[in-house]
């Protein structure tokens, strides 16, 4: 496919799906756009001796000239929206009913700062593994093949979760805790972390916010999280 080489890997269980809607809108309007330009120069070239007439356009041929096209690009705008909404829905409103690991994520100007459950695997108790500005700039480790569930929360400005791969993004807003997930396939299990980036401008040291994604196996997950655990308790 023609996007291959220019996007980055895709990673998630529903990065094809966002793909899908780029390659719809970009042949859809591409289409178009060689179809127009070539009749604008067809009709530059071939008229270009003939003399200017004015129309009314009030004629059922002349108006046959606008409306028709106008209701096909309505029938593939609608398509667009629909297409795009099914993918919405799946990624920002749909969760699935079984999530294997919960993180939250606090973005700080000018880092990213991850909390994990404990033993009892639940958030918000005292036996969270917090990596916070005095723990440096942690990566956010993840077990490759489960369900993640990022709880994003603003500690000051208004900021954004992005990691091209995964073709995640998402405003965070202060005041608000607002949970994404995503799934990265085994096909991607690698070595190399893959960039956390704020892609909103949220300040003067706003090209310094940026993180690593680390993906694991689920052993080599365990035991990362246990050792950091042993280290904080």
């Amino acid at each position: 496919m023609l996007f291959d080489k220019w996007f980055p890997a895709s990673i998630s269980t529903f990065s094809g799906d966002i793909d899908f809607v780029f390659y719809l809108i970009f042949y859809i309007v591409g289409f178009w756009f060689l179809l127009t330009e070539g009749l604008i120069i067809y009709s530059l070239i071939r008229h270009r001796k003939g003399k200017a007439a004015f129309f009314d356009g009030s004629g059922k041929r002349q108006s046959s000239w606008i409306l028709i096209p106008a209701a096909v690009v309505l029938l593939l705008d609608l398509a667009i929206d629909y297409a795009g909404g099914q993918v919405y829905d799946k990624v920002k409103i749909e969760t699935p009913d079984h999530i294997d690991l919960q993180v939250l994520v606090t973005a700080q100007q000018y880092g990213w700062f991850f909390t994990y459950p404990g033993e009892d695997n639940v958030l918000g108790t005292s036996d969270d593994i917090i990596f916070d500005e005095d723990a440096g700039a942690v990566p956010l480790h993840i077990p490759v093949g489960k369900v993640v569930q990022l709880h994003l929360k603003s500690a000051d400005v208004i900021h954004s979760f992005f990691v091209p791969e995964l073709r995640l993004k998402q405003d965070i807003v202060p005041g608000r805790i607002i949970p994404v997930w995503f799934q990265v396939t085994k096909k991607y299990l690698r070595k190399e972390p893959y960039e956390i980036a704020c892609a909103e401008l949220c300040g003067f040291g706003h090209h310094t916010m940026r993180a690593f994604l680390v993906v694991q196996t689920e052993e080599e997950f365990t035991g990362w999280l246990k050792e950091q655990a042993e280290e904080q308790w």
